[in-house]
């Protein structure tokens, strides 16, 4: 175990086998840190969340309340694999859960991820970078999450399914289907609405996306995709 003195654990945390706390790492009050654990620099897990390792997690992260991050694959029969790696300066708010994988590759989130109340992310998911989750949205099993997307609230995703950058997923959508990048989805089951026309000044694109960035975000997608994919023509008024 190595703690360093800039490193603040509330007296009634746990902390058993071996956990690694970075510089201004701080554990909240009634928390369980079950190692191997990795906690980067200024990174603060709130009160009554457990952590049960294998786990990396990056600099600067914020976890709330009453998170749990590591428990086992919820996948009938299938044993722990691989480990939860967590980049930087993401925020998992109350109650948010993230599980371990079935395969090495195990569950990874990126960068400047912002999961709100809920959020659930299931065993192999990969999460990239500048996604939202907004509360109670739930990944199944191994699905992938571009950069930039954001989910509404309650929408739900298929296993296996890959979701493009910067789409955006409408409020309780039910998405069966994998999601091309910069569309706005809705419905259950999830339909083409619109484009994702919020994020296009960022890219220089105008009314339908367009130019050398759209084109590795579609290339990505398209490398990641094994499933059907939701159409624009299925557009519905």
């Amino acid at each position: 175990m190595s703690i360093p003195a800039s490193a603040r654990v509330h007296e009634t945390a746990v902390l058993l086998g071996d956990v690694t706390l970075g510089e201004g790492a701080e554990i909240g009050p009634f928390c369980h840190v079950i190692g191997p654990v990795t906690i980067g620099q200024k990174t603060t897990i709130g009160s009554h969340s457990v952590l049960q390792g294998p786990i990396l997690i990056g600099d600067r992260n914020t976890v709330q309340s009453h998170c749990v991050l590591g428990s086992n694959p919820e996948s009938r029969g299938a044993s722990s694999k691989g480990r939860i790696t967590i980049g930087n300066d993401n925020i998992l708010s109350d109650r948010s859960v993230v599980t371990h994988g079935t395969l090495d590759e195990g569950t990874t989130l990126g960068h400047r991820n912002y999961l709100l109340t809920g959020a659930h992310v299931s065993h192999d998911c990969s999460i990239a970078d500048d996604v939202t989750m907004a509360h109670n949205a739930i990944l199944g099993g191994h699905v992938k999450v571009h950069d930039g997307a954001t989910f509404g609230i309650g929408a739900t995703v298929h296993q296996h399914s890959t979701i493009g950058a910067f789409s955006m997923l409408g409020m309780n959508a039910v998405v069966i289907k994998d999601v091309p990048p910069f569309t706005v989805v809705a419905g259950c089951p999830a339909r083409f609405r619109r484009w994702n026309t919020h994020r296009f000044g960022a890219f220089n694109m105008e009314n339908t996306p367009s130019g050398e960035a759209y084109q590795r975000y579609v290339a990505a997608f398209e490398n990641d995709s094994k499933r059907a994919q939701i159409e624009p023509q299925e557009a519905t008024s």
